[in-house]
């Protein structure tokens, strides 16, 4: 049966967006298993086995069409909030007394 090339190329089209809507139905839930800190490489990591051709930009693509975002926590920079110095010796002999306000001496 000879069809048209369009015609042809719109059915594969067809296809391939069915392929991919199982992958549309997954991404919630590999979402939440992560606890919603999974963005669009991590999450096609996860589907590299079940589905192998998957790009990041796909993924990206349903994440956004789905209203789905990773959420970013701030690394903890520890810190100690009242730190202690030592003084350090007075080599070059300065006189840090005040003769009068805001002066010195």
């Amino acid at each position: 049966m000879k069809l048209a090339l369009r015609i042809y190329q719109r059915a594969l089209a067809n296809q391939s967006g069915a392929r991919y809507e199982r992958f549309c139905q997954d991404i919630p839930t590999v979402y939440i298993e992560n606890k919603k800190r999974y963005g669009a490489p991590k999450t096609r990591e996860a589907f590299m086995k079940k589905y192998p051709k998957l790009s990041v930009k796909r993924v990206q693509r349903y994440m956004k069409f789905l209203g789905i975002q990773s959420i970013v926590y701030k690394k903890y920079r520890p810190h100690k909030s009242e730190a202690v110095y030592e003084l350090g010796e007075n080599l070059l002999n300065r006189d840090f007394t005040a003769t009068k306000p805001m002066k010195n001496g």
